[in-house]
Formats: C-alpha cells, sequence, structure tokens
C-alpha cells in the first residue's frame, strides 16, 4: 500500500470546504483513499494551537499550528519547519504539496509540487495591507521553491506559460480534479446570477454588481447571490453601499462562505456562474459550475479561457465594460433553451477533464513515475 502525504489547506470537516486548493486536496484525499492508498494530510491552515489528528473518510489529518507572525513572513521558515518535523515522524512513501512552494524548501525524500497559483500576483490586487511589500517577499519564496522542486503538476497552460523560468524540474499537465458531488446536481434554473468566491478587490464584485444592475431592467425577477467569505472588511461594505444606491437590496444576498454541499444547492437553481476577476488561474468555482451543468460568465484572464469555450459553455466578458457585462448576463438568462445546451456542454467538458477518478488516476501513475526514479 501506498503511503501519500498531502501537504495543504484542509477544511476542519469535510462537509465544511472552503477554499479552491483545500476543495482540490479534500477530493484528491479521498479519491487516493478510495483507490487503496494510505492517504494522511498535513493541514497548513491549522490555527496557532494546531490539534490533535483526525479520521475523516479514510484520510488522516494532521493540523500543523501557524506561527502568530504574518502567514507570508514565517510559511518559509517557522511553518516550513514545523511541516517537515511531521513529515519527519511521518514517513511517507511520497509526499505531495499544494500551493506555497516554499514548503518544498530542502525536502529530500520523493515529492511533488502542484502549483495552483501565483500568489505574488494575487497579493498585489487582493485590497490586504502592504500589497506590494507582501507580493516581493511571496516571489522571493515561491521563486525560490518552484526553481528546486524536481517534480512539478501543472494545472493549466497558463501556469506554463508565466512561470516557465522558473519551473526546472520535470512537470505534468493535470488539471483540478472536481468533487463528484457537483456532477450529480438536477439543475432547475432560475434567473439568478452566482458569485462564488472570496469578496475582495481582485474579483471585481463592484463591477459584477454594477453589471447586474444595468441587466435587471431587462431581467425581471432576477437575482445575484453572492458567496464567499469577507477578507477585506472595507471592501465588502462598500460592495453592499453598491448594492444599496443601485436600490437591488431585495435582489442581491450575500451568503457568506459555503460548504460544497451548500455551494451545490446554489449551483443547482443558478442560471450562471459569474467571475469577473483580475486575476485567476484555473478557479475551481468555474469547474464546479461546469460539472454541475452551469454556463459560466467570466473575464478572459489567466487560465480561464483554457476552462470556458467563448459561445459554447459560457461567455467571456471585459469586466470594465459594464454595458457588455449586462448584455452578456441577459443573453445568457434569457433563452432557456440555449442556457440548458451549453450548460449540457460544460458538464461534457467537466467529465471530460476534472471527473475525480480520471484525476485520481493520473496522479498515481505520477508518484509511481517519481518513486521508480528514487529507486
Amino acid at each position: 500500500m501506498m503511503k501519500v502525504c498531502l501537504v495543504g489547506p484542509f477544511p476542519a470537516a469535510l462537509s465544511d470546504v472552503k477554499g479552491g486548493v483545500a476543495s482540490v486536496v479534500s477530493a484528491l484525499a479521498r479519491g487516493l483513499a478510495g483507490k487503496g492508498c494510505d492517504v494522511h494530510v498535513v493541514m497548513t491552515s491549522g490555527g496557532s494551537g494546531g490539534g490533535q489528528a483526525a479520521d475523516w473518510d479514510g484520510v488522516r489529518v494532521h493540523p500543523v499550528a501557524r506561527s502568530r507572525l504574518p502567514g507570508f513572513l514565517t510559511y518559509s521558515s517557522i511553518h516550513r519547519a514545523r511541516i517537515h518535523r511531521k513529515l519527519e515522524e511521518l514517513r511517507p512513501d511520497i509526499t505531495h504539496f499544494h500551493g506555497e512552494a516554499g514548503h518544498t524548501f530542502n525536502y529530500k525524500k520523493p515529492h511533488i509540487l502542484t502549483v495552483h497559483g501565483i500568489g505574488e500576483k494575487d497579493a498585489r490586487v487582493d485590497g490586504r495591507r502592504f500589497g506590494l511589500f507582501r507580493s516581493f517577499v511571496i516571489r522571493q519564496n515561491e521563486r525560490y521553491g518552484r526553481r528546486r522542486s524536481p517534480n512539478v503538476i501543472i494545472i493549466s497552460k497558463y501556469i506554463k506559460n508565466i512561470l516557465g523560468k522558473d519551473i526546472r524540474g520535470e512537470t505534468w499537465s493535470i488539471e483540478n480534479p472536481v468533487d463528484q458531488r457537483f456532477f450529480n446536481v438536477c439543475r432547475a434554473p432560475k434567473c439568478t446570477v452566482l458569485y462564488g468566491g472570496m469578496i475582495r478587490p481582485g474579483k471585481r464584485v463592484i463591477e459584477l454588481i454594477e453589471g447586474f444592475a444595468e441587466a435587471s431592467g431587462r431581467l425581471p425577477g432576477s437575482r445575484l447571490r453572492v458567496a464567499g467569505p469577507e477578507p477585506v472588511p472595507v471592501y465588502a461594505a462598500e460592495c453592499r453601499r453598491v448594492v444599496e444606491k443601485a436600490g437591488l437590496s431585495d435582489r442581491v444576498d450575500f451568503l457568506g462562505p459555503l460548504s460544497p454541499s451548500e455551494m451545490a444547492g446554489e449551483l443547482a437553481t443558478a442560471g450562471c456562474l459569474a467571475l469577473l476577476s483580475h486575476q485567476e488561474n484555473a478557479p475551481v468555482i468555474i469547474g464546479e459550475a461546469m460539472a454541475a451543468g452551469v454556463p459560466v460568465v467570466a473575464s478572459p484572464v489567466g487560465g480561464i479561457p483554457s476552462m470556458v469555450d467563448d459561445g459554447e459553455t459560457g461567455f467571456l466578458v471585459d469586466p470594465n465594460d459594464r454595458g457588455a457585462v449586462a448584455d452578456t448576463l441577459v443573453r445568457v438568462l434569457s433563452n432557456e433553451a440555449a442556457n440548458k445546451t451549453m450548460g449540457q456542454r460544460a458538464r461534457e467538458r467537466a467529465l471530460e477533464r476534472f471527473e475525480l477518478c480520471k484525476v485520481t488516476e493520473a496522479t498515481l501513475a505520477v508518484y509511481r513515475t517519481v518513486l521508480a526514479k528514487h529507486r
């Protein structure tokens, strides 16, 4: 039996997944356990006090305490040392790091890094304090880790194009898995626009609200549902002010963070998913929407164009053009037959690319290749 250790953010309970990378790690953990692996997760999202290991769905989860200092200053030192000590204790056959390349520094045992995003770019637009400084620190640590990782999984062509010079090890292209519950969604769509993600400037939620406001007069009974955590309270408050100013308080709902089951329920009644981000790699929420058969309206940035086929499974639109956003929302919500056809195509593409069993098999093949090199 292969002993696998995944290192990355993980939910406090498998029913309470919040965040794209945590969704990927939890889905892959269950997929690997289903293939007979002895699966452990070193949970990098543990609180400052750490915690006891726990078993969830055949997966052994080990929380690692974070430093009380800002994460972007410590994940390459204090937190990394704690992770490595836990890995020495667990002694897995192979370790699979997700997200923060800095965690791989000086780790000598067989391992793989999956690059989920470009942290330095996100830091510039996430609306939090000291964005440029945070971006600089993250860039130095991430670049060092990416350059020294001998085995790297790339989840989108965009990452390969942007970070090609920083990735010097052997690479494999494997897209993110999507939890099976999203493929099981039975759609009963309403005239509803759904947003899923953090509510922060880089996600351009205000631009979405403004586009919806312009479209709402042509879409009687339409609603906008905004789901996600609010890490930048000032920006979240501004979003609500824009809603009130537009006179849409009775048609825009702020739902807060949702569990996978709750998000699947929202997708079941959504007419479309809208994501107008400034920067994205391969958003898990788009894969989940496609699996549920929901058309996607998104900005043509990062890895999104490789996920959304414009005019086939959704629409790509300039988020800075309020009129274009409004017209696109009207177009996707006002034609029920076209919406259904587009959603069916999206689900077919998701089955081909994001189905958990396929992604798990591809990942296991990489594990076997890496282990063979170390024998």
